[in-house]
């Protein structure tokens, strides 16, 4: 669970290095520059998202990272998928 935006950072720095991608490619990926993605994995969010973090802390609550889809594609997509290639 990630309750800061320090551990944010380190999950997605972690995620990028998995994935064997360096800044410069996720920064691409993400239509960030690269100075941005380096703030990022070492924390220094914009202060709306710390500000979060504090109140998820005050009501015990943390963030939970979930892989989600492709942008562009969504679960609806990969059902309908199935559905069209089912053989009769």
């Amino acid at each position: 669970m990630i309750s800061t935006p320090t551990e944010l950072g380190g999950a997605i720095r972690c995620a990028r290095k998995t994935r064997g991608w360096t800044q410069a490619e996720l920064a691409q990926r993400s239509g960030l520059a690269r100075q941005t993605i380096i703030r990022i994995e070492a924390g220094n969010i914009r202060t709306e998202l710390l500000a979060a973090f504090r109140v998820l802390r005050a009501l015990e609550l943390a963030v939970d990272l979930v892989e989600v889809p492709p942008i562009g594609r969504t679960v609806i997509d990969d059902i309908l998928d199935r559905l069209t290639t089912r053989e009769p």
